[in-house]
């Protein structure tokens, strides 16, 4: 874990982060829309913020709702936890969601990919992913993921907790800037 994970990860836990939303259980098309139009109002005033975060927002909830290894027995939508908090001038962002230690491998590697290229090159590799026939598509949110990294003021992290031999509970982490930075390029 780098020192930026553990920033992270003791950020998320810090006593003087504001909450600003926090669910956990199934991730239901009614109840992603109720979150949604509750942060579009949250970040109302700040319109490049609600932008990056409303879309960082979604790809997570999407994430896990759809790719979570545990599933709601009825609507086999996808269970876990996501938590947006504030702390100082950061938004942090924090999707957990029970996967395979093979999922959360294939995961980590694509992570170091996204987390190596440029703007540029994240936009690029997006649009060619995106003009792939559906069919010939890998499955699994990589759009999605890029989408994340383009958004983001920080590296995605990913942290991992064993929880039997086959299965962890994997989190994925990231932040935006309250205040844009001078000079920040807002995509």
């Amino acid at each position: 874990m780098t020192s930026e994970n553990n920033t992270l990860a003791s950020s998320r836990n810090a006593d003087r982060a504001q909450s600003i939303l926090h669910y956990s259980g199934t991730f239901s098309e009614l109840l992603m829309l109720q979150m949604s139009r509750y942060l579009k109002t949250y970040f109302a005033s700040q319109s490049t913020l609600s932008s990056n975060a409303f879309s960082i927002f979604v790809e997570l909830a999407q994430n896990i709702a759809s790719h979570s290894y545990q599933k709601d027995a009825y609507t086999q939508r996808g269970i876990g936890t996501l938590e947006i908090s504030q702390i100082e001038e950061k938004i942090l962002f924090s999707a957990t969601n029970l996967a395979t230690h093979t999922a959360y491998n294939t995961l980590e590697k694509y992570f170091q990919k996204i987390n190596t290229h440029s703007k540029e090159d994240l936009k690029a590799l997006k649009q060619k992913i995106r003009s792939t026939p559906r069919n010939l598509q890998k499955k699994g949110g990589q759009t999605g993921l890029i989408q994340i990294a383009l958004k983001a003021e920080s590296i995605i992290t990913l942290e991992k907790i064993d929880v039997d031999a086959n299965l962890c509970l994997a989190t994925i982490s990231t932040y935006l800037h309250t205040i844009p930075s001078q000079g920040a390029t807002i995509y």
